[in-house]
């Protein structure tokens, strides 16, 4: 016996697996991240090597992985970004990350 689900439901759950529409993604606040080698190295994996942290935080990164998350930015700081993580090298980005999505504003340059 097949139980009915109410659309409410649906869409609720549809909103919690969708990005952030670009009003959405302007709202978040904006800071300033590493993006790219963390600076914390492991024996074994799983180990954070490269991820994405708020600048002056050397505590655990906010997100970490072996691919890039999902990106909102321009040709040029996607390529520059993207160029750092393949390097192993990380840079500082103006923008926002709601977990899931760097939204970049713009690179700032080679994390200090």
């Amino acid at each position: 016996m097949m139980k009915r689900v109410s659309s409410a439901v649906l869409i609720s759950a549809a909103l919690l697996v969708l990005p952030p529409s670009p009003s959405q993604a302007e709202s978040m606040p904006i800071g300033l991240f590493n993006v790219g080698a963390t600076g914390l190295y492991c024996y074994q994996a799983p180990c954070p090597w490269r991820g994405i942290r708020l600048a002056n935080d050397r505590g655990r990164p906010l997100w970490s992985g072996e691919t890039l998350p999902a990106m909102n930015a321009k040709a040029g700081d996607r390529q520059a970004i993207a160029g750092a993580w393949d390097k192993h090298d990380c840079v500082t980005v103006q923008g926002a990350f709601d977990g899931r999505t760097l939204t970049v504003r713009q690179v700032l340059g080679t994390c200090r």
